[in-house]
């Protein structure tokens, strides 16, 4: 399950415009107010570590669109208690407390 966060959250964080993303041979420097998410990913047993750099500007963009998209998401719920609403609402809160996590560190 936290792996799976993980791989949701690099997904999320690479289909925004504007994070480079790094090798390690990439020449580009890093800031200090930029966070280095590092994330493993593995495939048919082939392994590979990837940087991900993304600015607390970001991600308190990212949260505040996460936040509409929950509360959209609880008010879709309400109308019709439909299942995977609530799937989608526990799946966000998830993702919520995670990038809240990494702002706070």
């Amino acid at each position: 399950m936290r792996k799976k966060i993980f791989v949701m959250l690099f997904i999320l964080f690479t289909a925004l415009q504007n994070v480079p993303v790094g090798s390690a041979n990439s020449s580009k420097t890093i800031d200090s107010g930029d966070k280095v998410l590092l994330k493993e990913l593995s495939e048919n047993a082939n392994s590979s570590t990837k940087k991900v750099v993304i600015t607390k500007k970001e991600l308190k963009t990212e949260i505040k669109k996460r936040k509409k998209y929950h509360k959209n998401l609880l008010e879709k719920y309400n109308e019709g208690f439909d299942e995977k609403y609530l799937n989608l609402i526990s799946e966000n809160s998830l993702i919520l407390s995670s990038l809240r996590e990494e702002l706070k560190s």
